[in-house]
């Protein structure tokens, strides 16, 4: 089944660029622009840490030399909330791009109300090819609620957890393919001076609730949209479970017991340097990874029969916009249309693919991959009824007071249906 409009992403890009932090990658030469040439203002993900964020620096350079009438003026940072706030801030503001990479869904929802950026139905007046080689299950992701899209994808996500097979086969523990042996991982390594999990539960808790969600309710109530105002019991029973089961394993030990405090790239850091044997990630995580021989990644255990196989956190969810301010300007709207059509081509979704991920545009996968690389295409392919992250269809206020909370949640200081209801009356 084909859930709609999605999704929170090189060949040898090392680990400590992965791990770099905010550091920001900027080609060393970018293509040469005429004198006078359009300036054309981009922002996306493809920042900092990101694993694609070299290459899509350097097709943005094989643009300008295509295109040495256009500068591109890329303003590419890695994403999270901040980020996020900061895209929506220059939208009100009025200094938004001209074109943009960004989510789907949720977070759209406001500049598509406000009519910001540009939907395909109107592209495709002037220019009836415009996306016409991405497949068409990727483009069912692109759907908004009011029936249309606006952003072209170029490569989909999944999320599962990574394991470090080295230290499972060192201490005799058996990998987590089951919700059985993953509660058998936890508490093996937790008197082995290993750390189970990494995580970072005050930066990055994401994916540990909404893996929790689907392991516990399965895709239905994982896809359930509370109603606002309706209270925590308008969650189905398998909301408050999935939190109930977080704070279970923070007690338990299964993460470090700073976990709560630390950041996202010290959770990295410690899985990437075999001091974590597991870490729950996406997709984008793969390339980054030093270890490519002795590390893996499976589907994310079901805790019971809820959860069907196949199913799994994955599709896409981010793509590029043209924005009003750059389609209304009559020396912008070619220079963006090329500029998407050039991030959208073959080749190019063939670039972001490399990531591990599932290509917008029928390519051929990548030879010679490493046993990780092969693990994460085995996943994509196993993937029969992909869902939606949680984040994607909260409103931003209900999502920020939700992953906020895990912090207070695992130590107990806050109450799990209180903050579910809160969640409730702010998703409006």
């Amino acid at each position: 089944m084909i859930v709609k409009g999605m999704f929170r992403f090189l060949a040898g890009l090392c680990a400590s660029l992965l791990l770099a932090g905010s550091a920001r990658t900027q080609p060393e030469a970018p293509g040469k622009s005429a004198p006078g040439a359009v300036e054309l203002r981009t922002a996306s993900v493809f920042g900092g840490s990101d694993p694609s964020a070299m290459d899509y620096q350097e097709l943005i350079a094989k643009f300008m030399e295509k295109y040495p009438g256009v500068k591109v003026l890329d303003e590419s940072s890695l994403s999270d909330e901040s980020w996020k706030g900061k895209v929506l801030g220059d939208f009100a503001s009025g200094n938004e791009p001209d074109v943009l990479f960004y989510f789907t869904g949720t977070d759209a929802r406001a500049i598509i109300a406000k009519n910001k950026v540009v939907s395909l139905e109107e592209i495709r007046k002037e220019y009836p090819d415009y996306g016409g080689n991405l497949k068409p299950s990727a483009m069912e992701y692109m759907v908004e609620p009011n029936g249309k899209s606006y952003a072209l994808p170029v490569r989909g996500i999944w999320e599962g957890l990574y394991c470090n097979r080295d230290l499972f086969e060192q201490h005799g523990i058996a990998l987590p393919t089951d919700w059985t042996t993953f509660q058998a991982a936890v508490q093996g390594f937790s008197g082995s001076g290993i750390i189970p999990v990494a995580v970072s539960l005050s930066d990055v808790p994401h994916y540990w609730i909404e893996n929790l969600i689907l392991s516990a309710g399965g895709a239905r109530e994982h896809a359930f949209e509370p109603v606002p105002g309706g209270g925590a019991q308008q969650y189905p029973d398998s909301w408050s479970e999935a939190l109930i089961v977080l704070r279970s394993l923070y007690e338990k030990g299964a993460f470090a017991p700073d976990a709560a405090a630390i950041t996202n790239a010290a959770a990295w850091q410690s899985f990437t340097r075999k001091e974590a044997a597991m870490i729950l990630e996406g997709s984008w995580f793969l390339e980054g990874v030093e270890d490519q021989e002795n590390t893996t990644v499976l589907p994310f255990p079901a805790m019971g029969e809820s959860k069907g196989a196949g199913e799994a956190v994955s599709g896409y969810s981010m793509g590029f916009y043209i924005t009003r301010r750059g389609w209304d300007n009559p020396e912008k709207r070619q220079a963006a249309i090329n500029f998407v059509r050039e991030m959208t081509s073959d080749e190019s979704v063939a670039v972001f693919a490399r990531v591990a991920g599932s290509p917008a545009a029928r390519v051929d996968l990548p030879r010679g991959l490493t046993p990780l690389a092969a693990a994460g295409f085995k996943l994509s392919e196993s993937i029969e009824r992909p869902v939606m992250p949680v984040d994607s269809r909260l409103t931003k206020r209900a999502w920020d007071k939700l992953y906020s909370s895990i912090p207070g949640i695992v130590s107990g200081s806050l109450g799990i249906d209180g903050v579910l209801s809160q969640v409730a009356d702010l998703n409006e």
